[in-house]
């Protein structure tokens, strides 16, 4: 039975890269930023982590193209999660 990755699939049709955080074009302090969040908020509430991100990249005047890295790292860490079946954990 072959194995699909439909995740990696999808991220690489829409953005033209890996969704994994150890390939080389993801090396990049922005996109590792966005998937440790994901993974560690579960990217549960995304639109709270996302908005949280935006107001600290803009009192730094930091660079558009930097913020939609680390979104592709978020989403990336989220759907390999989801595709794994990892949830968060009940308090």
């Amino acid at each position: 039975m072959k194995y699909i990755d439909d995740c990696g699939q999808i991220h690489r049709k829409r953005y033209g890269k890996s969704d994994k955080a150890n390939a080389s074009e993801n090396r990049n302090s922005d996109f590792q930023g966005g998937y440790a969040w994901g993974v560690d908020t579960y990217a549960c509430d995304a639109r709270k982590v996302i908005l949280a991100e935006a107001r600290f990249r803009e009192k730094f005047d930091l660079t558009r193209a930097g913020f939609e890295e680390w979104k592709r790292g978020l989403w990336a860490a989220r759907a390999q999660m989801a595709a794994a079946g990892v949830k968060r954990p009940k308090k």
